[in-house]
């Protein structure tokens, strides 16, 4: 698994700019917090993290996402201050309230991701296996987590043995 790497908006080295992430495979939105990292997102993408990433983006600046407090966030809290299901010409009102929270936010993100040349369903599975072991998980920051809980389907049934090494800083993944 390649990180800690910063989504960096400003002056830190560019995710895009690391070779494995033009792969596929599977990604974690974490936030650093008291020497760990919490996951607060966990992803995969076919085509590759770098893809992935520019689609999320785009997303956060339509207002398909939650946006947090931005102090609330960077201390492992989620305060909302815009919630979707609005119309978007209500977010694009509030977006010049939201937008300093949002790019706050956005740079309290470390992504860890590990390249994976695997099909579909591999993929999924790997991602609901992390989702399910944060959520049940004794280190108990699920709560944190954005992702709803995975349902078992006909191409991942059960549990697969996902192994994430050296990472004792990733809080409830190991």
């Amino acid at each position: 698994m390649d990180g800690p790497t910063p989504i960096a908006l400003y002056d830190t080295p560019w995710l895009y700019e690391q070779a494995s992430a033009s792969r596929p495979g599977v990604y974690l939105w974490t936030v650093g917090f008291n020497g760990v990292y919490v996951v607060n997102h966990v992803g995969h993408s076919e085509t590759s993290t770098a893809d992935a990433m520019s689609r999320h983006f785009s997303a956060f600046f339509r207002g398909e996402y939650t946006i947090y407090d931005a102090k609330a966030f960077s201390e492992c809290r989620k305060e909302p201050v815009y919630i979707p299901g609005t119309e978007l010409g209500d977010f694009r009102k509030q977006f010049q309230d939201v937008c300093g929270d949002l790019l706050a936010m956005l740079s309290e993100y470390t992504i860890f991701y590990a390249a994976c040349e695997a099909n579909r369903s591999v993929l999924e599975g790997i991602k609901a296996t992390l989702v399910r072991r944060l959520l049940t998980g004794p280190a108990g920051v699920g709560w944190f987590l954005d992702n709803a809980p995975p349902a078992p389907t006909a191409e991942t049934p059960m549990e697969l043995a996902v192994r994430v090494e050296p990472w004792a800083q990733l809080v409830g993944i190991g």
